[in-house]
């Protein structure tokens, strides 16, 4: 399966996938010599397997068949979900305790962000239904 990149260039499902693996790690990673357990942790939350998730991080995998990689753009889509509700959170309790114009203002761009995450995984699943 190929995608097409932002400049219309073809993508090959291995390197979206690796992609989606490796930012996710990137993110969940608390530190040096954490990369396993990161790996474990999301194995947990989205029920893809530590070996298909460590040789997508290594750049060890040859094939990526179009469910795997429906399944890891859709884990990919939760977990930045996930993150911005968190930011989401933190700006409104910061907010709370001294309110701050560039807050209200990165408030508004996190709500923003969220709307387009979700919107992104609702045409997910329309797409899904039609095929």
């Amino acid at each position: 399966m190929r995608t097409k990149s932002e400049q219309g260039m073809p993508v090959s499902s291995v390197a979206s996938a690796t992609r989606y693996v490796r930012r996710m790690a990137e993110i969940e990673t608390r530190g040096f010599g954490d990369d396993e357990l990161a790996l474990r942790r999301l194995e947990a939350k989205f029920g893809i397997g530590y070996w298909t998730l460590r040789y997508l991080k290594l750049g060890r995998a040859a094939t990526v068949d179009s469910e795997l990689l429906a399944r890891l753009k859709a884990a990919y889509l939760s977990y930045v979900e996930q993150k911005v509700d968190t930011l989401q959170h933190e700006l409104a309790t910061e907010r709370a305790i001294a309110p701050d114009a560039d807050l209200e203002l990165l408030e508004a761009q996190a709500s923003e962000l969220a709307a387009k995450i979700k919107a992104a995984k609702i045409q997910r699943l329309i797409r899904r239904g039609r095929g």
